[in-house]
């Protein structure tokens, strides 16, 4: 009986100790994937804070960058929180990314030396009128002096840069020595009038004209001229210098004059001088020239003496005697090099720019001549030129140099005639589809006094008539 009651009691005493300890094992039970899951949420909660803390702070390196970038950089962080605790990795590689945006940004910027951004956008035309420079808007007619002729009046052509933030001009001033003068390049805010020397230092001799923009807006050409003296065989040296748009780093590119720039920023165009022949008043001799806007590369694709004096496969029946070559531009993107010459018959001619072949002729002279030629912009295909017919009124014609050419094809469209005036110093619009030049009505006068600047429409005869004045240059805003 006692063996049963001790058995009983062993029995009550196992089954208390079973249930004892199966109550401590369930939440020590290694097994249990409710408490796995418990603990890694707890550790993909704690990564991520530690890991988007860094993007906080970086986040303002990546201001400048455009808002779809930010929002971009927001959806992967918040993906990566959601992920597993693997994936921190992934998010901190995000954060760099976005980090080093900024210095890309900074390399696409335009190489300008001012801000693309245009202060004014209306369309207005720089002129000089009397050796003062004015600027006129062409909607409201409505005009503005910049620089006060009197001491120092403007040489040539104001010139626009790219960015129309300023104009460049040669201003001619007296010299120490009585009776000479030089000219020296300037810029003027077309807003406030202000005007800056554009290079510190210049020789006294010299004369710095012709000044010309690089399409990117980052440099400028121009030609520097030493006068002629007794002893040199040339009328004035030449030269043909660049600077950049701040006036910094002004160096010599070539012997030469009336530099053109290629559509891109690459080459130059320019004419060497020539010589001046016993008996003549004019150089001759010279040669059409290509050099690449480091200096390197100078090659001559034409000079004057091979010019043809047969143009008869031109229909052109009389000979070409070309002296001079002139006033080189690009045209068709850069594939072309237009020009013209002086000789016992003025020429307008085209060559290839590559190969320095391809010679055609589109307009002659045999008694007149022709003086500057323009190159439509964006690329264009029309050649624009000052023409000096035997009638002794001057026009600017224009010629389409993808048509056929010949000496006996009239132009496509003249600007000036007989009865209606002469047209003097033309200037392109930046769309290429009209012109600005002074008319005048003093057929074969040797000012323009008493001019009216005057915009036309290729392909019209419509004009629109601005303001009267003595003009003697023009240029338009981009």
């Amino acid at each position: 009986m006692k063996i049963k009651f001790y058995y009983v009691l062993l029995v009550l005493l196992l089954l208390s100790l079973g249930l004892v300890a199966c109550g401590e094992a369930a939440p020590t039970s290694p097994s249990n994937g409710v408490a796995t899951a418990t603990s890694n949420v707890a550790a993909v909660t704690t990564a991520p804070i530690q890991t988007t803390t860094p993007n906080v702070v970086t986040l303002p390196t990546t201001t400048p960058l455009p808002t779809t970038a930010a929002a971009a950089t927001t959806t992967t962080a918040s993906q990566s929180t959601t992920a597993a605790a693997t994936t921190t990795t992934a998010s901190q590689s995000t954060t760099s990314a976005a980090t080093t945006a900024p210095p890309v940004v900074e390399t696409i910027k335009p190489k300008t030396a001012s801000s693309t951004t245009k202060v004014n956008n209306s369309v207005r035309l720089a002129y000089v009128d009397g050796g003062s420079l004015y600027v006129i808007e062409v909607a409201t007619k409505v005009k503005k002096l910049l620089v006060q002729g009197g001491q120092q009046t403007i040489q040539g052509d104001p010139t626009w840069s790219p960015d129309d933030s300023q104009i460049i001009v040669a201003l001619q001033s007296k010299t120490k020595v009585a009776g000479t003068s030089r000219a020296e390049l300037y810029t003027v805010n077309p807003e406030s009038g202000e005007t800056k020397r554009l290079l510190t230092a210049q020789p006294d001799n010299a004369s710095d004209t012709e000044p010309v923009w690089s399409p990117d807006g980052t440099t400028l050409a121009f030609t520097r001229l030493f006068p002629t003296t007794t002893t040199e065989p040339l009328r004035g040296r030449h030269e043909v210098w660049l600077v950049d748009a701040n006036g910094q780093n002004p160096r010599k590119l070539a012997d030469g004059q009336q530099p053109a720039w290629s559509p891109d920023n690459l080459r130059l165009a320019f004419v060497t001088d020539g010589i001046i022949k016993q008996g003549l008043s004019i150089p001759q001799g010279n040669a059409l020239h290509l050099i690449n806007a480091k200096g390197q590369n100078e090659w001559e694709p034409l000079t004057a003496a091979k010019v043809p004096n047969d143009l008869s496969k031109f229909n052109y029946p009389f000979g070409g005697a070309a002296y001079i070559l002139q006033y080189p531009v690009f045209l068709e993107g850069g594939k072309t090099l237009g020009f013209t010459t002086i000789g016992a018959t003025g020429l307008v001619l085209t060559i290839n720019s590559s190969t320095g072949g391809d010679l055609k002729m589109w307009s002659g002279q045999p008694e007149g001549g022709f003086g500057r030629a323009f190159a439509q912009p964006k690329g264009g295909s029309l050649l624009m030129y000052e023409s000096f017919p035997p009638s002794g009124v001057r026009v600017v014609s224009l010629v389409d140099v993808t048509k056929t050419p010949g000496g006996d094809k009239p132009a496509l469209q003249n600007f000036g005639a007989i009865g209606k005036g002469e047209a003097l110093f033309p200037a392109w619009s930046p769309d290429g589809s009209q012109i600005a030049y002074a008319s005048t009505s003093t057929n074969g006068s040797a000012t323009s006094a008493n001019a009216t600047l005057v915009i036309g429409k290729v392909g019209s005869t419509d004009t629109t008539e601005l303001v009267k004045g003595t003009i003697t240059g023009v240029d338009w805003s981009n």
